[in-house]
């Protein structure tokens, strides 16, 4: 068996947290229009609960970014209290016999810049484009594009421009 490669992440204040977690085996249980409304959901009252903002999210079928601006939680608290609980329910909805997530912290990645954090909200924003999901970002309701232009989005995002 294979070591388990060592995840260090920084819990820096000031830091922006570019998050990637994926379902097991990169299975598309996100694919359904319900269950990635569910996992809004479950990631707007994480974020109530530990009072953290939401700069850029995408919900794609099988993986989920995220641009989060952390305030006195851990990021491994905030991705327990949103997969935790959304795992459950999302399992029961789509008759899910095998773990939800895939198992650890995901991709986690220190944003300081304001170039950074554009770069990474473009990228975000684009998954969908890319993976023709959508011709333009803002037409892909399960992602924070369409709020980022001024527009009404599925859950509410916070500033992340200077």
């Amino acid at each position: 068996m294979g070591e388990r490669k060592l995840r260090r992440t920084y819990d820096e204040p000031g830091h922006a947290r570019f998050l990637t977690f994926s379902c097991f085996h990169r299975r598309q249980y996100l694919a359904a229009d319900r269950s990635k409304d569910v996992f809004l959901e479950h990631l707007d009252a994480s974020r109530a609960r530990l009072e953290f903002e939401i700069w850029a999210f995408v919900v794609m079928p099988e993986h989920v970014h995220l641009l989060i601006n952390p305030s006195d939680a851990s990021v491994a608290q905030i991705l327990q209290s949103i997969k935790q609980p959304s795992s459950r329910r999302l399992r029961k909805l789509i008759g899910c016999g095998t773990p939800f997530w895939q198992a650890g912290g995901g991709y986690d990645r220190n944003i300081w810049s304001q170039r950074a954090i554009e770069v990474t909200v473009d990228y975000i924003h684009e998954n969908p484009v890319r993976r023709k999901l959508c011709t333009a970002s803002i037409d892909y309701p399960w992602s924070s594009a369409a709020a980022d232009e001024g527009f009404d989005s599925r859950i509410n995002v916070d500033s992340w421009r200077a």
